[in-house]
C-alpha cells in the first residue's frame, strides 16, 4: 500500500508521492511556513495535522525568484507541444498505409486539438478543472457535458508528463496552474501521513531536509548570492526585503562584510565579481552598483568580460526624482538630472527620509572623472539618512500597516529589478 502524501492547489490535490515529498515542489516553501493543526477528537483525543502553507501569491513571486516564470513556462510548454505535434505528424503518416484507423483516428484528434490550443486556453482549462475538481481518475458520471476537451485531455494519465504538460520540471506545471487560481489562495503539502508512518519526526525541519537533496547538485535550488559596494546597502536591502518581500527572504544571501573583511567601493566590488567569475561558482550572483560615475567607471573591466549564464550584474536603477535633482558645487545650489552621476542606496529610502524641511537634502559634486567626461556626487548627511530610514523600517516592521502611509515607492522598484534579474 505505502503512505502518500499530496500537495494542493485551492483544495485541489496536485500531486501525490510515495513515502516522501516532491523535494522541487518543497524549494516552493520555507521552513517557517511549517503549521501544526490541532483537532479535538471524543475521548479527549488530540489528532495534529502537518503542512507547508502559502499564499498563492507569494508562491507565484517565488517561483518568479527561482527562475520558473510564466513567460519561461510559456516557452516551455510551447516548445514541447511543438515537438510533440512532429511526432503525432509523423505517426499519423507512418501508419496510414497501415490500416490502423482507429488509433490515426486518435492521434488526429490529439493533433488538431494541440494545434487549436493556445497558452491561455491551457489556464482556462485548469481552472474548469480546479472548480470543479475533476481528477485524473475521473468518472464519465462526474463529467458534464460541457467539460472543455482540453481539460478531459489534461486529466488523461496515459501520458508520461503530468497533465500532458511537456516539460522536465514540476514547478512549470505548478506556475502556469496558479494562474488559474485566486492569489489570496492557498497551496500546500501535506506532510501528515508521512509523520505518522515515521518517515519524518514531527519536528523535523522536512522543507529544509528536501531543499538540501535538491542543493546537492542543482544550483537553481540554491539562495541567489547579492553582492552590494558595501555593507551599508546589503543591510538597508535586506531589511527593505524583510519589510517588503518577507516571503523572499530566504532565497537570498547577502555577502557578510564583517565576516568576509571585504572592502567596500565599486573597484572592491568588480574584484569580487571577477573572483565569483573566476572560481566557477554555480550558484546564481547578483552584482548590484550604485548608479553614479564612480560605478560606471569600474564596470568597464567587467562588460568586456564574457559572463557565465548565472552571474549578473547591473546598477540601481534610474529614478524619477534624480530626473531634477538638488546640488551643491561651485556655481551654488541647482537642479540637475543626477541619474548615473551620483544616485547611491540612499536616494531610493523614500521622500520622507530624503527630506529634511520640506526640501530633499542635496548631492554635493565632488571629483570630476577624465574618462568619462563627467562629475561624481554624493547626497549630504548620508548617516542622518541611514538612521531616519532604519526608524522607519523598524516602525514598519512593528506595524506593517505603515506601509500606506510611507514612501517605499522608489525601493520596490529597485528589489524589482533585483527579483527579476535573472528572468
Amino acid at each position: 500500500m505505502g503512505t502518500y502524501t499530496d500537495f494542493y492547489i485551492s483544495g485541489y490535490s496536485l500531486f501525490s508521492t510515495k513515502s516522501d515529498v516532491d523535494f522541487s515542489l518543497m524549494t516552493i516553501f520555507r521552513e517557517a511556513d511549517k503549521r501544526v493543526i490541532h483537532e479535538e477528537v471524543e475521548d479527549d483525543q488530540q489528532l495534529s495535522e502537518y503542512r507547508y502553507v502559502t499564499t498563492i501569491r507569494s508562491a507565484k513571486d517565488r517561483l518568479e525568484v527561482m527562475g520558473f516564470t510564466l513567460e519561461k513556462a510559456k516557452k516551455e510548454i510551447n516548445y514541447g507541444i511543438s515537438i510533440k505535434l512532429q511526432v503525432l505528424e509523423e505517426q499519423i503518416s507512418e501508419t496510414s498505409s497501415s490500416g490502423y484507423q482507429l488509433l490515426i483516428e486518435e492521434w488526429t484528434r490529439e493533433r488538431d486539438l494541440l494545434k487549436g490550443a493556445l497558452f491561455e486556453d491551457w489556464i482556462s482549462a485548469f481552472s474548469y478543472i480546479i472548480q470543479h475538481n475533476l481528477q485524473p481518475y475521473y468518472e464519465k458520471s462526474d463529467i458534464f457535458d460541457n467539460t472543455p476537451p482540453l481539460a478531459l485531455y489534461i486529466l488523461d494519465t496515459s501520458s508520461d508528463h503530468p497533465f500532458n504538460l511537456p516539460t522536465g520540471d514540476l514547478r512549470f506545471v505548478v506556475r502556469i496552474i496558479l494562474e488559474a487560481c485566486s492569489s489570496d489562495e492557498e497551496i500546500y503539502q501535506d506532510v501528515t501521513e508521512l509523520i505518522m508512518a515515521g518517515f519524518y519526526q514531527a519536528d523535523d525541519p522536512i522543507c529544509e531536509m528536501a531543499v538540501h537533496e535538491l542543493t546537492k547538485d542543482y544550483p537553481i535550488n540554491e539562495k541567489i548570492i547579492i553582492l552590494t559596494e558595501g555593507s551599508t546597502d546589503a543591510h538597508i536591502l535586506q531589511a527593505s526585503l524583510e519589510i517588503l518581500h518577507p516571503h523572499l527572504v530566504e532565497y537570498y544571501s547577502f555577502l557578510d562584510f564583517g565576516i568576509s573583511n571585504a572592502a567596500g567601493g565599486a573597484s572592491s566590488l568588480v574584484i569580487t565579481i571577477k573572483a565569483f567569475i573566476g572560481s566557477g561558482i554555480r550558484n546564481r550572483v547578483i552584482g548590484i552598483f550604485d548608479n553614479d560615475t564612480a560605478a560606471r567607471d569600474a564596470m568597464r573591466s567587467l562588460n568586456t568580460l564574457k559572463l557565465p549564464d548565472n552571474i549578473r550584474f547591473f546598477t540601481y536603477p534610474d529614478l524619477e526624482i534624480a530626473k531634477s535633482y538638488p546640488t551643491l558645487g561651485p556655481t551654488g545650489l541647482m537642479e540637475y538630472n543626477i541619474n548615473g552621476l551620483a544616485c547611491s542606496i540612499e536616494l531610493f529610502l523614500g521622500q520622507d527620509v530624503l527630506s529634511y524641511d520640506g526640501q530633499p537634502q542635496p548631492v554635493q559634486w565632488k571629483g570630476y572623472n577624465e574618462t568619462l567626461k563627467q562629475y561624481q556626487g554624493e547626497v549630504q548627511n548620508k548617516r542622518q539618512l541611514q538612521d531616519k530610514f532604519h526608524k522607519k523600517a523598524e516602525l514598519c516592521k512593528k506595524n506593517p500597516l505603515l506601509l500606506q502611509e510611507t514612501d517605499w515607492k522608489d525601493m520596490r522598484s529597485l528589489l524589482r529589478t533585483i527579483i527579476n534579474a535573472f528572468n
